[in-house]
């Protein structure tokens, strides 16, 4: 199941999480422990859980516009089967409750799980941004990723 929590505080210890934070971070992040959500109704910040009831992850969706909204992936469970499914799942789900019609991201080439993962949850590359993330003090390129609505279809303006 998904819902956007009102609670920040949970949302900030997702992201720090040590599990989580390695993967998210870069040179000019701050330290782990300073680190604070943004603080905007536009943000949507969805957590993932279980049939149990237990926090699976967190999604972050910024909308660049009405219809592309740049994503985020927080697991703290495996980046297994159920956290691949929560992935499908969670498209499907905003596809449904927002304006998006369209989901981004940018992975580090460094990061080859977080690579696998996207592509494994239905996303595809469609670009390259080069020397665009530093981490350790080396440059590395970005995969870029997205993944369309099924079906979408652009309705007529009425005007």
């Amino acid at each position: 199941t998904f819902e956007r929590p009102r609670d920040l505080e949970l949302v900030r210890l997702i992201a720090i999480h040590p599990k989580v934070w390695p993967s998210i971070c870069d040179d000019f992040s701050p330290q782990r422990e300073d680190w604070q959500p943004e603080q905007d109704e536009r943000v949507w910040y969805v957590l993932a859980k279980s049939d149990g009831g237990s926090i699976l992850g967190m999604f972050v969706f910024f909308p660049e516009s009405p219809v592309c909204w740049r994503s985020h992936v927080c697991m703290l469970e495996s980046w297994g089967h159920p956290a691949r499914a929560a992935c499908r799942e969670v498209f499907n789900w905003l596809w449904a409750n927002s304006s998006c019609l369209r989901i981004i991201g940018s992975i580090p080439e460094c990061n080859s799980l977080a690579l696998g993962f996207a592509l494994q949850c239905g996303m595809e590359q469609f670009g390259i941004n080069r020397k665009s993330f530093q981490k350790g003090g080396r440059l590395f390129d970005l995969v870029c990723l997205g993944i369309s609505k099924p079906e979408t279809t652009i309705p007529l303006d009425p005007r």
